[in-house]
């Protein structure tokens, strides 16, 4: 995959992370498009938003922010929400081993809904100088300034957002402005859920696009899979719901550890079918080829669904038992 087409994924990944498309719906046809796609840009409309009443920034998505990598880039996020509680706005992040550093100062903070503030900010980065000291702390009027330690990734990734963001702050809004510094926003930050997940992984590439150019220059990678896939044994695979006894009428739903919920694409709450009444899930990747995961305990019942677990399904040993033992023993 080219160098464009990997930005702009790690674009739509940031805006996947801090929930753009489901706060702002006027960006769902770019978040939504394959990465081969360059949408323009569209502009977040900040007059519209009132300014954030509530004096605890901890108890709204900023505190309760997780990471969109093990790192301090997600922790940042909550770092500002706690300093603007405590009286202060201005923080500084730093990466002593390259020795980069940014400061963040927190201008206002706006309201997109109860739950989600929108923090205003205006930014810099640098390198530390050859005395070994920055010149960051010449643009903040606070007698101290906050810090935290990142690393070289969480800088870049921060740097990347923030410049992402500031490219759809509307011209004008002088109130925001300044001469040394950018202007940007800063949204929570939480982990990217499945839909988008698998949205992001919708292209795959030119590996398997097709292309004769392409399959012959990838053929020492992909020769091994070719000749297990020429030589595999292919079975239609029965599947049903509900799986076993004592669940048909049942309510059920997903619960993930990893997601919060917040796309509209998330799980919904479904009733199980009753026996006899249970139908085959469509199938929305068309004629595409889609990876699932078979989740096997060595009970009489697999569970397998895809990734959006939009094909979310059973297959019991008693339709096909020689099939599902030969599966089992994978």
């Amino acid at each position: 995959m080219s160098d464009v087409l990997l930005s702009r994924r790690l674009d739509r990944a940031l805006d996947a992370s801090q929930y753009l498309a489901h706060l702002f719906p006027e960006f769902n046809d770019e978040t939504n498009s394959s990465a081969e796609e360059a949408s323009p840009k569209k502009l977040v409309d900040l007059k519209s938003l009132s300014t954030w009443s509530s004096r605890d920034l901890k108890e709204t998505g900023i505190g309760a922010a997780s990471p969109i990598v093990q790192g301090r880039f997600g922790y940042l996020i909550i770092f500002l929400g706690q300093e603007l509680d405590n009286g202060s706005k201005d923080v500084m992040m730093e990466d002593p081993s390259s020795g980069k550093a940014a400061l963040i100062k927190v201008v206002e903070v706006l309201k997109v809904d109860d739950k989600t503030p929108l923090l205003v900010v205006q930014y810099r980065f640098e390198s530390r100088s050859a005395n070994g000291k920055y010149s960051l702390e010449n643009y903040t009027s606070q007698d101290r300034v906050m810090g935290i330690q990142g690393t070289a990734l969480s800088l870049m990734l921060l740097q990347r957002l923030l410049s992402l963001n500031s490219s759809r702050i509307p011209k004008g809004m002088g109130q925001y402005r300044s001469a040394n510094l950018k202007t940007s926003f800063i949204l929570p930050i939480g982990p990217i859920e499945k839909p988008d997940i698998a949205r992001l992984a919708r292209d795959l590439s030119c590996v398997v696009c097709g292309k004769q150019k392409c399959q012959t220059s990838d053929w020492a990678v992909h020769k091994k899979a070719c000749n297990n896939l020429t030589n595999a044994v292919w079975s239609a695979m029965p599947f049903s719901k509900p799986a076993f006894f004592g669940v048909e009428g049942l309510w059920t739903t997903n619960i993930s550890l990893y997601g919060t919920n917040r796309s509209e694409d998330s799980p919904k709450v479904e009733q199980l079918p009753k026996k006899g009444e249970e139908a085959i899930p469509p199938n929305l990747h068309g004629d595409n080829p889609f990876l699932v995961k078979v989740q096997f305990n060595g009970s009489p019942h697999m569970m397998v669904y895809d990734r959006t677990r939009t094909f979310d399904t059973w297959f019991n040993r008693g339709d096909n038992p020689v099939l599902f033992d030969r599966i089992g023993m994978l």
